[in-house]
């Protein structure tokens, strides 16, 4: 899986100018030459289904560079074209929260009514969109605005999920916290095949020019 960044795309279907630039953002990241041929950069493209079906309507040819640039993809074709070093990442079909915070501290049947009357239909709606569009099931979840907690991690394991990306933030900023970020870890017995991946910092887009290659993603701070 590519570790170098974790970018989350977002895009309103009934929007198309943000769509297109992102559309664009996505050509040329993914089919980035340097001094060998198309290598590309390592990414792990997080993105709701909404965002995914706004990208085919206004730029159609999105779909072929994701199908061709990315990982765990349904394109045989073979040679320098084919690139693994990307891999795309679902979250729910309208970014909704994956958790509704005051039903899940003050009312359980509340928080299982939120559960399976919003965040299952969400989810179940962005994996359609995933694999009607580009013919494959994904692996990884990342929740919208990663707001995330434990007692919905058995949903993304029964949804086949293999990983879930959560902010390092949620470790908080002591020493321990600080070691936890980066870290992949397991929920025990309850959910025992899901692992959940913790990003190491967040990076704002004033900072991306620092970074090797960042003016690729500085140039397009305005999206």
């Amino acid at each position: 899986m590519p570790i170098l960044f974790s970018l989350a795309l977002w895009a309103d279907i009934g929007c198309d100018e943000p769509a297109y630039k992102l559309a664009q953002f996505l050509e040329r990241i993914l089919w980035f030459n340097n001094e060998n041929f198309c290598l590309g950069i390592p990414l792990t493209i997080c993105m709701s289904g909404q965002t995914l079906e706004a990208l085919a309507r206004v730029h159609p040819t999105i779909i072929n560079t994701l199908n061709w640039r990315t990982t765990n993809s349904n394109s045989y074709l073979s040679g320098p074209w084919r690139w693994e070093q990307a891999e795309l990442v679902g979250s729910t079909f309208h970014a909704t929260a994956l958790v509704q915070p005051s039903a899940l501290h003050n009312n359980n049947q509340l928080h299982q009514a939120f559960t399976e009357g919003f965040v299952r239909p969400e989810i179940q709606q962005c994996k359609d969109s995933f694999k009607r569009l580009l013919g494959r099931n994904l692996r990884g979840f990342r929740p919208s605005e990663m707001v995330w907690c434990p007692n919905v991690s058995w949903l993304l394991e029964e949804q086949n999920f293999d990983y879930c990306i959560i902010g390092g933030e949620h470790f908080g900023s002591h020493q321990t916290g600080q070691w936890h970020k980066g870290q992949v870890f397991t929920l025990g017995s309850n959910v025992p095949n899901l692992k959940i991946i913790s990003t190491t910092n967040e990076i704002m887009p004033s900072d991306w020019n620092t970074y090797p290659h960042g003016y690729l993603f500085y140039s397009y701070e305005y999206l």
